[in-house]
């Protein structure tokens, strides 16, 4: 097995200081008032309240341009807006009346409480795993879709948090360690074409070999490149359907240069990062603590700044820009930071959690001389 570095003195085991620690939530309270659930779904709603007006608003004046429009102008930027903001628009009207509404509000005044399953319970279907109800009166099933990652963890783990569900089997999912209520639902059978699920191996291993990882950078490394090649392939057809009419004004070239470059720029960047973490042979979890100035930057990404302690015993400031909610509550939790292969002496390392679909970059800035916590 491949060695985890532990501050100089290489271990395997996956006990005591090098098991990842994670918040769990109490149970003896609403969920919406549970640190760690309640903030992130509640700010989700909020966000995404407004767009149930505001993608509609957009879709207009491009249908407009689509149906009234002068036939030797540009084709593309029409319908590529109404495609958008049309399916956008469509996308949030259904996922705040079956989620993020009224069913949201309700599930979050119950209380959590932890459901568990045995390997026999679980089934899978492409995009769902369905998980057995155990100790019901009757037979029920937990349907759920979740991202590959997450999917993973949920196989080499049958555990997780439950709010509900309701009347309707609405229900309310979030795995160890996450901090997103997920929407599911309870049915009295499984799937039709679901299948039992394939035995996931558990335990710390390295970031190469850990099959939640190894999901996870397999699902986003999929999605970045098809969003780079719908991006570029909407880019060209804007600028061919420019060019076809005739239009040599600057702004249609203009437009579609930056639709390309904000796409190259956004997706593409994250593809080294997520090679270095299907190859990295080590973990190194440092010692680190958050300071209390944390804050969102973004619906589901957050910003904050520390300390942490590298091997050789030197303290550096930690920060994190527009990380997932994930890495910030394992580091106040554990006081650790898991960096995936060795740190350098500073600058930008690779963080993750091991057992989890967590992958962000983090700053190790200026170095500082400060008592090492206990």
């Amino acid at each position: 097995m491949t060695e985890i570095i532990d501050d100089g003195r290489p271990t395997t085991d996956g006990v005591g200081p090098l098991a990842p620690l994670r918040a769990r939530p109490l149970g003896d309270r609403p969920a919406r008032d549970e640190p760690l659930l309640g903030p992130p779904l509640l700010r989700l709603r909020r966000k995404a309240r407004p767009t149930l007006l505001l993608y509609p608003l957009l879709t207009v004046p491009f249908a407009a341009g689509l149906v009234l429009g002068d036939p030797r102008a540009p084709l593309a930027l029409p319908v590529l807006g109404t495609a958008f903001f049309g399916l956008g628009s469509l996308y949030n009207l259904v996922l705040w009346f079956t989620f993020l509404g009224r069913p949201a509000k309700k599930l979050l005044a119950q209380p959590v409480r932890e459901m568990t399953a045995t390997a026999a319970g679980m089934r899978v279907t492409r995009l769902r795993v369905t998980m057995r109800v155990a100790g019901a009166p009757e037979e029920q099933w937990l349907r759920m879709g979740l991202p590959a990652g997450l999917r993973t963890q949920l196989l080499a783990e049958p555990r997780l948090w439950v709010v509900g569900p309701d009347r309707k089997g609405r229900a309310l999912v979030a795995l160890p360690g996450a901090t997103l209520l997920r929407p599911a639902r309870i049915t009295t059978v499984p799937p039709r074409r679901s299948r039992p699920a394939n035995p996931v191996r558990q335990g710390l291993s390295a970031p190469c070999d850990d099959p939640v990882l190894c999901a996870h950078v397999r699902w986003v490394r999929r999605w970045s490149v098809l969003g780079t090649v719908a991006g570029a392939v909407s880019a060209g057809w804007l600028l061919q359907s420019a060019l076809a009419a005739g239009w040599v004004d600057v702004t249609i070239p203009a437009l579609a240069v930056v639709l390309l470059l904000s796409v190259v720029a956004t997706l593409l960047p994250g593809l080294p990062r997520l090679s270095k973490a299907a190859h990295a042979l080590t973990w190194t979890p440092l010692p680190a603590v958050l300071d209390d100035d944390i804050r969102f930057r973004s619906v589901l990404r957050m910003d904050a700044t520390g300390r942490v302690w590298l091997p050789d015993g030197t303290q550096r400031t930690l920060r994190l820009r527009r990380v997932s909610p994930e890495l910030v509550a394992n580091i106040r939790c554990s006081r650790q930071l898991w960096i995936i292969g060795a740190p350098g002496a500073g600058g930008a390392a690779l963080a993750g959690i091991p057992g989890q679909p967590v992958l962000d970059p983090v700053i190790l800035g200026r170095r500082a001389k400060t008592a090492r916590p206990r």
